[in-house]
């Protein structure tokens, strides 16, 4: 099994403090889970995203939010049972995250892409930053296999650990560019 491999857990502390090695781990976690697609999404001050070399999508490009849907997707998100507890499945056709108010537009956008289920697990910082690791699988393809979901959850605190050093480099970067 890909996701018991120490080499994941050795490639995701380095990429804490190599941020180039993000993406071929995103590529190598995508084509291990069956995804399309897989992204590390940061929220907070700004949305920015890192993801995979390829991408299911012969739609729109990026996932564009604006601050104030960011803020709403951040406000259910700490009300909700999402933060800080590893992974989880989501299936946006099954009703999840029917809450947002913008849901209809996000499953146009959903559907045009060519996305299915997706499985993710989202972090808060002490900063307030809020991060995620997700896969989404085509349409039409199978939920995520439960042993599948333990298998990253097994891979979760190492992903925990390197968002939380490599957010206190950057802290530590823009502290010394301070003084």
């Amino acid at each position: 099994d890909m996701l018991d491999s120490d080499d994941i857990l050795e490639k995701m502390y380095e990429a804490a403090f190599l941020p180039e090695m993000w993406v071929p781990l995103l590529n190598e976690l995508a084509i291990g889970t069956k995804s399309g697609a897989g992204g590390i999404g940061i929220y907070w001050p700004v949305q920015k995203g890192i993801t995979t070399t390829f991408d299911i999508s012969p739609g729109p490009d990026q996932w564009e939010q604006s601050p104030a849907e960011t803020k709403h997707w951040l406000t259910l998100v700490r009300s909700g049972p999402y933060i800080n507890r590893g992974f989880f499945q989501i299936d946006p056709f099954g009703g999840d995250w029917s809450e947002l108010p913008d849901i209809g537009k996000r499953l146009e956008l959903h559907k045009a892409r060519g996305f299915g289920v997706q499985t993710a697990a989202i972090l808060e910082l002490f900063n307030g930053e809020v991060v995620s690791l997700e896969f989404t699988r085509r349409t039409g393809d199978p939920r995520y296999e439960d042993d599948l979901i333990s298998g990253l959850n097994r891979i979760y605190p190492a992903f925990r650990q390197a968002v939380l050093f490599a957010s206190r480099l950057q802290f530590e970067r823009a502290r010394g560019g301070i003084e």
